[in-house]
């Protein structure tokens, strides 16, 4: 295996080997350019560490005529590509959502790929539906002009080295088909009692 020996003065000594098992591919160290001061360090992230965190923000508005007791894949989506396929992936954010009628019992879910992340969902239990977390847009008074605030938090397995797409999914809770709306409301009178808002998925790389 060959190797640099940089002797100190006093007599010990410092060395820069090669991998004991051989690489894939050639490899290149490269020292750094900038300021004194500067170490180097292991590329090994440690368990725990977050190595990379990405965001997804979404400040436009978004509607979508969904089938009753379905889920809209919507538009408020991140991608992250892991580098390891072990590592976790925490996701977390909130989406600002109004649903004509108003309605309560909106659900959430998180979409990976374009699929449901069915471990992120309550456990089955005969007829009542499975959702990760949810919300209303029917406050007291049952104001048209009123967003639903639904958060959500969700630790996930990466799966592979390959970028992944994830996004929010919203449930229509009624018995007919209604239209979800994204960071407006029912009603979307140009005053100031209207409101925009924004929606966010914030995607986080933990080390395992």
């Amino acid at each position: 295996m060959s190797k640099i020996k940089l002797p100190h003065a006093s007599g010990n000594s410092v060395s820069i080997a090669a991998p004991e098992s051989n690489p894939a591919s050639d490899r290149t160290l490269y020292l750094p350019s900038n300021a004194d001061g500067t170490v180097l360090t292991t590329t090994y992230a440690k368990a725990g560490n977050i190595i990379q965190v990405v965001q997804g923000i979404k400040k436009d508005t978004s509607s979508n005529s969904t089938s009753a007791t379905s889920y809209w894949n919507t538009d408020v989506t991140v991608d992250i590509t892991p580098s390891h396929a072990n590592n976790k992936i925490l996701l977390t954010g909130y989406i600002q959502v109004g649903v004509a009628g108003p309605q309560h019992n909106i659900g959430v879910a998180i979409h990976k790929a374009g699929s449901l992340i069915t471990d992120y969902l309550g456990d089955a239990a005969g007829s009542r539906s499975r959702v990760a977390t949810n919300g209303d847009n029917q406050p007291d008074g049952g104001y048209t002009n009123a967003m639903g605030n639904i958060i959500f938090e969700y630790l996930d397995t990466a799966g592979g080295t390959s970028s992944i797409t994830y996004g929010i999914a919203l449930r229509n809770p009624s018995s007919i088909t209604r239209t979800l709306k994204i960071n407006y409301a029912e009603t979307d009178t140009d005053n100031i009692y209207h409101q925009r808002a924004t929606s966010v998925i914030t995607a986080m790389e933990v080390a395992v």
